[in-house]
């Protein structure tokens, strides 16, 4: 096969696999654009379904970004876009996970499921497996908390001592933060992270003018998450080979 991988950075991105039209056969995400992409040319240790989607690629593309949350982030949102045959096939009947928000509740609710079922609720995804769903929403409800169940018997939840959850807090006032926070968290799910970013930094801006310390302390520590969550991250024996 004539098709090279070597022009790949290697860094984070989504990489596109083309058949001789041109039309997209698979999108996949990457922790190194490169080191993933050279797994396929490895004939001897392919899967046949993988072999097969192989056989077919003739081009590829990608897109390059600046860390593995964003590229997971990107890779759910373009097969949403493109709803490529081989993401679909190479599930074996399997449906992806979604991340619901029940927008239109009282207590707005976050959830995974497998099904876009609700039409009162906002749906992100598709994702290519639940344990990146799952591993996603346990940092972002660290940033921006949400719920996952109604309260029971009017009990808390155990994630509301930890802050990761609003429903210790849902008065008047509390409902108003939350809806915040589900804006917040669905554009940035949406690839929106800039835009969350410099809301954030215009609002500590502006309850600092304001001499509302606490207030502007708590978003900056939600801004340094955030830049943590998506920062770039480097295996510390790659210096080793790359200096």
């Amino acid at each position: 096969m004539s098709l090279s991988y070597s022009h790949l950075p290697n860094s984070p991105g989504v990489y596109f696999f083309k058949n001789e039209k041109g039309e997209i056969l698979y999108i996949g995400k990457a922790k190194n654009l490169r080191s993933r992409v050279a797994s396929y040319f490895r004939p001897e240790v392919l899967l046949p379904k993988t072999a097969t989607l192989m056989s077919q690629v003739k081009s590829l593309d990608y897109i390059a970004v600046e860390s593995e949350i964003d590229a997971l982030i990107l890779e759910s949102n373009q097969i949403k876009k493109y709803l490529p045959k081989y993401n679909i096939d190479l599930r074996d009947g399997k449906r992806f996970p979604y991340i619901e928000i029940t927008i239109k509740d009282k207590m707005p609710l976050v959830r995974i499921k497998r099904s876009e079922d609700n039409p009162q609720a906002v749906y992100f995804g598709p994702y290519p497996t639940g344990s990146d769903v799952t591993s996603l929403l346990r940092f972002l409800r660290r940033i921006f908390p949400f719920a996952s169940s109604s309260p029971r018997n009017g009990q808390n939840c155990l994630r509301s001592k930890l802050g990761h959850c609003p429903c210790g807090q849902y008065d008047k006032t509390g409902r108003a933060v939350y809806l915040i926070n589900l804006r917040q968290l669905g554009d940035f799910l949406s690839g929106k992270r800039g835009l969350v970013q410099k809301r954030l930094e215009k609002e500590i801006h502006k309850l600092s003018k304001e001499e509302k310390f606490a207030q502007a302390q708590d978003l900056k520590q939600k801004l340094e998450k955030l830049d943590w969550l998506t920062a770039v991250r480097t295996n510390p024996f790659e210096y080793e080979f790359n200096p």
